[in-house]
Formats: C-alpha cells, sequence, structure tokens
C-alpha cells in the first residue's frame, strides 16, 4: 500500500508541475522555467515520433513491471521508473507531447518524471553493484 501511495503522489506531483508550468518562461541566474513541448526522447532527440514513443513505453512498462515482481530488493527504484514513464505517457497520449520545464542552461530541458526516471535508473544501478 505504501509502494500504491508513493506511486500516486509522485504521478500527481509530476501532472501537477507540468500543469502549473504551461507557457512559462521566467529567467533566473543559473536556472529558469521553460515551458517547451518535446515529441521526442530525452536530450529533446528524434522529435515527431510520439505515437512510436507511446508503443515504445508500453513496451517497456511491461518489461520493468515483470521485474518490479520479481525483484524486490528493487522494487523502490523500478517504481521511481514507472511512475515517470507513466506520467510522461500520459502527457504523450492526452497532450500529444511531453512539457518538459526544469532549465539549468548547461543540460536538456526537462521534467520530473525525468527526474523520476533518471534517479530509479541511478538506484537501480547502485544497488545492483552494491549487491555484488
Amino acid at each position: 500500500m505504501k509502494k500504491l501511495k508513493l506511486f500516486f503522489l509522485l504521478l500527481i506531483l509530476d501532472q501537477a508541475s507540468k500543469y502549473f508550468t504551461q507557457g512559462i518562461h521566467k529567467d533566473f541566474k543559473i536556472f529558469a522555467l521553460n515551458s517547451t513541448p518535446n515529441t521526442g526522447t530525452f536530450f529533446g532527440l528524434a522529435q515527431g515520433n510520439n505515437l512510436f514513443f507511446i508503443f515504445l513505453t508500453l513496451i517497456l512498462l511491461s518489461l520493468i513491471l515483470y521485474f518490479y515482481k520479481k525483484e524486490a530488493p528493487l522494487q523502490y527504484p523500478l517504481l521511481f521508473i514507472i511512475t515517470g514513464a507513466t506520467g510522461n505517457l500520459l502527457d504523450r497520449i492526452f497532450r500529444g507531447y511531453v512539457p518538459d520545464f526544469l532549465d539549468f542552461k548547461i543540460w536538456p530541458i526537462f521534467n520530473l518524471a525525468d527526474s523520476f526516471i533518471t534517479l530509479g535508473i541511478i538506484y537501480c544501478v547502485y544497488k545492483t553493484f552494491k549487491e555484488k
């Protein structure tokens, strides 16, 4: 039950952040909120392939859910990946793009779902190597 609550909490946080930053372009010294539609993948690569990424995400989510059930020690990091992928998938389906808005000016613009995926992957790698 805790994991399900965490999933929905993170998903709501992701979706709310995308909603409230729509159309915002505010520049700070080393950071900006820069609302940008992304129909591609990470780093804005492969733009205009939204439908392909919907199907790819569904396939990858199926694989990750399989491992989620089998790998108890990795369930929390996999939950972060599942949540991020679900958030971006919902955007692709209902908006036709993924809203990116976090702009650190030295890195491509991204969103919270992207951060969840990245943190989940880093933690999975860490846990895997730590146990060996």
